[in-house]
């Protein structure tokens, strides 16, 4: 009967400890990692673009993947945002923890051709072991010329040399209400792409819509809003230039560029809000609250042909790649100085665009100015002005013969002439002072003139004058009050001192304050968006808007600001039961329409007060909460 009992008692001691583990132990083990790639669509017209994702599950990569080089594709990175969940359940006395650990890096892929064309496998590092996804098969189509939008590129020339810039104009000619859209076009590695010189009206004409800020070939650039005819038939038109510069000669084929738009086609049916809570949007999809019903479309350009010419041989020693025709100017200060002195050389340069491409002056290989001058080993980058490419160098006069800075050399290949060309910058007078060379004498006091003065003296006493008897030795206590009236040894005690309780009266605070490291996040966010808000620089007011509204909300809510779409948006505040999520995808979508204001889209006036009443009612929201 006592080993039956005690049989009992032992497993009712094992039950016991399996009941506590199960209320303890998370009932979710680790997770295994994977790897996999999404894409918006895998059927698109040769320039557009669509969404493609890296999907890491299970862990928190610290490294982007690893794509390799596309021919097909042009690849823009979007950023990454952690999209884990942690929850905490208890049912029937029972605790059940579950943490999904996900993270995405997004991508936007354009693409360049038709075909068939595969986006290979993506590889990712985590924690020392190698993932792999699936490579993507992409369907590419060749777009068709629309009746409504028409696409045209023209050159400035159809032949140049290597180096020499050449215009490049694309002009979008329209007649249709259009909601978005994006402008894309191949450009071989043979070419470097720049911008020629904003308008001076730029910035009134952002204001009055006459421009558009647009992108194209890697950069944002100005379009002129404006009327046109094509065939005989009346269109609206924006017009954007670029400049290409050849690296390499040969036959070139320069286009076709493409525009992708949304066609707006009507007013979209009306939805339930419950049905469009409870549905949700797509993974990469509109948002279900537009008001305009639309259509993509993709419309082609036309293709050019480019001859690039070699350069002649031989080149002039000062040549440094320019090919048109250039000037150059000099000026410096100070014009009176010592030798040895630095004087700021600054060169002007004035030429074709683009400007900031411009290469500095081979400052060395000017023999009359390296002979008298030390110049700087520093490099010197551009900085355009007044329609120059403005350099700045610093030198010094090695002697006081030196009256004047040379004339500087700058060569370049005359187009139109069809040989090489040297100009010159006027001299500068200069007035070089000499300076005395400090000698060991000086180190030992006053100069070479107070030694001569000094006649070395003999003295009866020997060298023992230099010696004094004990009795002018002064008594030097070193106990510790004497020490201590000393203001060294008195600081050497007291400032570790002090920096200890300094330090504990920050870690004091800071643990005060823990409980308000979001809410004075929040805070800043708020005051930084609406500074963004009150910005006078040159950018639109959707662009305005939407960057403030984008910031508040990745400040507040500790995500990265890249990536973070309308879509985006409105799952991070869905998931935190924020009630204006609606409103702030419908404002970000109406900023992202906004920014091509003029093309039969709704005003962008009033964006940014609507931005401040939103972002008003949204902190209130998470005061109130945090209450």
């Amino acid at each position: 009967m006592r080993r039956l009992t005690a049989s009992v008692a032992t497993v009712a001691a094992v039950a016991a400890v399996l009941l506590v583990l199960a209320l303890t132990v998370p009932a979710s083990g680790a997770e295994p990692i994977t790897v996999q790639a999404a894409v918006e669509t895998d059927r698109v017209y040769a320039g557009e673009s669509f969404a493609y994702r890296v999907i890491v599950e299970g862990a928190t990569p610290q490294v982007q993947p690893q794509i390799p080089a596309l021919d097909a594709f042009e690849v823009a990175y979007e950023g990454g945002q952690d999209v884990s969940s942690h929850s905490i359940s208890i049912i029937n006395g029972r605790r059940t923890e579950t943490v999904i650990e996900q993270y995405y890096f997004q991508y936007r892929l354009t693409a360049l051709s038709p075909g068939r064309h595969t986006v290979p496998a993506a590889t990712l590092t985590i924690d020392g072991q190698t993932y792999r996804t699936e490579p993507i098969a992409i369907t590419v189509v060749q777009p068709t010329e629309h009746q409504d939008f028409k696409l045209r590129l023209a050159l400035e020339k159809e032949q140049v040399y290597v180096g020499e810039p050449v215009k490049l104009q694309l002009t979008w000619y329209l007649r249709q209400s259009v909601q978005g859209f994006a402008l894309s076009m191949p450009l071989s590695a043979a070419f470097a792409a720049g911008d020629p010189a904003a308008p001076a009206d730029a910035r009134q004409g952002l204001l009055s819509g006459e421009y558009v800020a647009v992108s194209f070939l890697g950069s944002e650039v100005l379009a002129r809003r404006g009327q046109g005819t094509l065939n005989g038939e009346q269109f609206t038109t924006l017009t954007l230039e670029k400049v290409l510069i050849p690296r390499e000669t040969g036959q070139f084929r320069i286009g076709p560029a493409a525009v992708e738009l949304n066609v707006v086609t009507g007013q979209a049916p009306s939805r339930s809000l419950f049905d469009d809570f409870f549905s949700g949007s797509s993974f990469f999809g509109n948002s279900p609250f537009s008001r305009e019903a639309t259509r993509k479309l993709v419309v082609p350009s036309n293709e050019l042909d480019l001859e690039v010419l070699p350069l002649p041989e031989p080149r002039p020693a000062s040549f440094t790649g320019l090919v048109g025709a250039y000037s150059i100017e000099t000026a410096a200060a100070p014009t009176t100085v010592n030798v040895g002195d630095p004087i700021t050389l600054t060169v002007r340069i004035r030429g074709p665009e683009p400007l900031g491409n411009v290469p500095a002056p081979a400052f060395h290989t000017q023999r009359s100015l390296v002979a008298d001058f030390k110049v700087s080993d520093e490099p010197s980058t551009p900085v355009v002005q007044d329609g120059s490419a403005v350099f700045t160098q610093t030198i010094r006069a090695l002697n006081d013969r030196v009256t004047a800075i040379p004339p500087l050399d700058l060569s370049y290949f005359d187009v139109e002439a069809g040989e090489y060309r040297t100009v010159q910058s006027a001299p500068i007078p200069l007035v070089v002072r000499a300076t005395r060379e400090v000698t060991a004498a000086d180190a030992v006091g006053g100069g070479s003139d107070a030694l001569a003065a000094t006649e070395v003296e003999t003295r009866p006493e020997g060298i023992a004058h230099n010696y004094e008897d004990a009795g002018v030795l002064t008594d030097q206590g070193s106990g510790l009050l004497e020490r201590l009236r000393h203001p060294a040894w008195l600081a050497a005690l007291l400032v570790p001192m002090a920096l200890y309780l300094g330090l504990a009266a920050v870690h004091v605070a800071r643990r005060r304050s823990g409980a308000d490291t979001a809410d004075g996040r929040r805070r800043r966010a708020l005051r930084e968006a609406q500074r963004e808000l009150r910005a006078g620089d040159t950018s639109t007011e959707a662009t305005r808007t939407s960057r403030a509204v984008q910031g508040y909300l990745a400040a507040t809510f500790d995500v990265p600001v890249a990536g973070l779409t309308p879509a985006e948006a409105e799952r991070l505040l869905r998931a935190r039961g924020v009630p204006q999520v609606a409103a702030v995808r419908e404002l970000l979508e109406r900023c992202d329409a906004a920014r091509f204001a003029g093309l039969g889209l709704d005003a962008a006036g009033g964006l940014c007060d609507e931005a401040r009443r939103l972002l008003g009612a949204i902190d209130r929201w998470l005061q109130a909460r945090e209450r």
